[in-house]
Formats: C-alpha cells, sequence, structure tokens
C-alpha cells in the first residue's frame, strides 16, 4: 500500500448526531431578560435620558426596570426588545454611532434585531438598520452603539452579552 493523497470512500449510510443544531430554544421570545456585556460585566441599561447605556454592579439601578428587556419575536431570528420601565423599544436611530442606540415609544424598523445565538447563554443583536452589532468600548464609558463588526475569539471586546430570564418586567 502506498502512502499517497487523493482517493475516495464509499458509504452505504451514515448519520450525523448534532445536539446543538437546534437552537430555537437559545432565544428567549417573550421572556423577560437582561443582558450583560462580557467585556465589563455591565448590564445593558435603558437610562432616563433615552439611550441605551450601561450601569456597574453596585449603582441601583442595576439590575433594575431599565434593566430588563422583553424579547418580541419578529420571525426569521429577528427580535425587537422592550424596556421594563415603559421607555419603549431599542431603537437604532441615525447612523448607529455611540448614543444613536435609543429606547422609542413606537417600534420602526430600527427596531429590529437579528439575534446571534452564541450558545451557552451568549448572544450578539445585529442591527437590520446599520447590519452592524450592538456594542461599546468598555474603556470609554460612552453609550451603546450599533456600528461594531463582530466578536473578537475571547468575546470581549463589547458586543457579546450573557442573558438572562428574570421572572416579570416590574
Amino acid at each position: 500500500m502506498e502512502e499517497r493523497e487523493g482517493g475516495y470512500a464509499c458509504f452505504d449510510n451514515f448519520k450525523v448526531d448534532e445536539p446543538f443544531a437546534d437552537r430555537s430554544k437559545n432565544l428567549p421570545v417573550g421572556k423577560v431578560i437582561t443582558l450583560t456585556n462580557l467585556a465589563n460585566g455591565e448590564q445593558v441599561w435603558a437610562n432616563p435620558h433615552g439611550m441605551l447605556h450601561h450601569v456597574a454592579p453596585g449603582n441601583k439601578a442595576f439590575g433594575g426596570l431599565g434593566c430588563r428587556f422583553r424579547v418580541h419575536d419578529r420571525g426569521q431570528g429577528r427580535v425587537a426588545l422592550e424596556s421594563a420601565d415603559g421607555s419603549g423599544f431599542v431603537t437604532v436611530t441615525g447612523l448607529g454611532l455611540s448614543g444613536d442606540v435609543r429606547l422609542l415609544k413606537q417600534e420602526t424598523d430600527g427596531s429590529l434585531f437579528l439575534w446571534q445565538d452564541m450558545l451557552w447563554g451568549h448572544t450578539m443583536l445585529l442591527s437590520l438598520k446599520t447590519n452592524r452589532y450592538v456594542g461599546l468600548n468598555p474603556l470609554t464609558g460612552e453609550p451603546y452603539a450599533a456600528d461594531w463588526p463582530g466578536a473578537r475569539p475571547d468575546r470581549k471586546e463589547g458586543t457579546v452579552f450573557a442573558w438572562t430570564v428574570v421572572d416579570r418586567m416590574d
């Protein structure tokens, strides 16, 4: 038998068992969740000025109504996020720069995000308005933007969130 590259294999049958292939249970449709940024450990927060911001553990707003969002199903992995504090839907306005991710009472095309499942309770939110990800620079303290190209392998650049289901909106 000679060792050479190439050749072929003939199979009568094979079966692939991939337990992670069905990710439909990894999208918390209809549930109320919190989102914690893996880059800084801070929760996503609908601040009182109508911008999507972040709040650190120990702050009185941490875990409060402004950090809770209901996930509304918009089909084909698309979602809209509604803040529990009544400020409205997370919406990308303008070009999606820092401060352009706002809370608006009425849902618009800018309120649609593709929920990108990263497994293990992690997600990224792709704005369907900008075709870029929601994220922040963890070193600057600036509000969220929707102009990020994606995640680094360590998931700590500001676009990957750990999500947790909470009991209710209040």
